[in-house]
Order: structure tokens, then sequence, then C-alpha cells
């Protein structure tokens, strides 16, 4: 799960600094793997000062700038509430929500070795923020805290469905990245 010291300046690069934590680039939005699209993050992190672990409960990180902004955009027009309006009345939404945070919290506890799971077991406040907080730390499982960690859980593993509510929206258009790539590659095999 270490990046190399290219993926490292890659995501400084798109990012403005270094994500904390142990990571990797989960998926790009290029088939050419220049341009990274989603981060995935080990649960747990070591703090520099202190040494100790500590929770990371984001386990995927939006990285690419282009779906960055679109999501902030969204943000601020409200769609945290619109999501989680549609959470409240839509029972069935909101069921397949839930289970996106508990197969979420699934794939983060399995990411841990045996060591690590022997921690977090011994820590109850650990535990709470790595096996009962769901996308990005939400300790409620029916409502959203912000778009991004959900979007990201969609592109990463298409297990989300406010993930996948948003991009079924058609405001957010493709990442020219992924359309430039998209065109070379097809005058390439022309």
């Amino acid at each position: 799960i270490n990046p190399s010291e290219e993926d490292i300046e890659k995501v400084r690069g798109m990012l403005g600094r270094t994500p904390m934590g142990t990571w990797m680039i989960h998926s790009y939005c290029d088939s050419n793997r220049t341009h990274p699209q989603v981060l995935k993050v080990h649960p747990l992190m070591r703090r520099k000062k202190r040494g100790d672990l500590t929770p990371m409960p984001t386990l995927y990180w939006l990285c690419c700038p282009h779906y960055q902004y679109w999501i902030s955009r969204l943000e601020g027009e409200g769609y945290i509430e619109k999501v989680n309006s549609l959470l409240e009345n839509n029972e069935s939404m909101a069921q397949a929500f839930h289970n996106n945070n508990k197969r979420y919290i699934d794939q983060r506890w399995d990411l841990l070795s045996e060591s690590e799971r022997k921690f977090v077991a011994e820590r109850s406040t650990v535990q709470d923020r790595l096996l009962r907080s769901g996308i990005g730390g939400s300790a409620n499982l029916r409502r959203i805290r912000c778009l991004h960690e959900n979007f990201a859980h969609f592109l990463a593993t298409e297990d989300n469905v406010v993930g996948e509510y948003i991009s079924s929206l058609g405001l957010i258009p493709p990442c020219p990245t992924c359309t430039e790539a998209a065109a070379t590659e097809k005058n390439h095999n022309s």
C-alpha cells in the first residue's frame, strides 16, 4: 500500500500536499495511469509527533482536481442537504446506503493486519471509529457528511448509492483527462 516516489509527486501536484498516512493510488482517470483519480488510505496511521497509531476512517480519497471541483460545487449548491433529504424520505435508498456503509466498514477492517486488529480491539475509541463509523467516519450510517468521500467510494467500487445518484444527475462533466486519453487511444487504434 506504499506509493512510489513518482506516485507521491503526482498526488502532491494534484492536492498541493502529500496525503497523511499510508496510501496507494486506487484508480486513475486514464488508461495510461498518469492521472490519479482515487486514493486508497490505510485505516490506521502513525502520528509523526507522538508515534502512536490513530484511526483514519476515510478509506477512499478523491484526488482528481476535476472531480474535486465539481463535487465541491454541488456541495455549495446544497446537495448534501438534498441527498440527506432523499435518504430520509426514501427507505430503499436509505437501506442501500446503510448496506454500503457496512461493506465499507468490512473493507476497512480487511486491510488491517492481525497486530493492528489486536491494537483496535484493545482501544474502544479506535474501535468506535473503525468498526462503527461508516463512509468517511460518519457515525450515522443513514446520512452523509460530504459528497467527496461518497463519490470517491463510488468511483473506486461502484458500491455507493449516493455516489451513483450524484453521477446519474449528469451535472458532472467527464474528466478532461479521461476524455483526452480515450480520444488519443481511439485515434491510435484507428
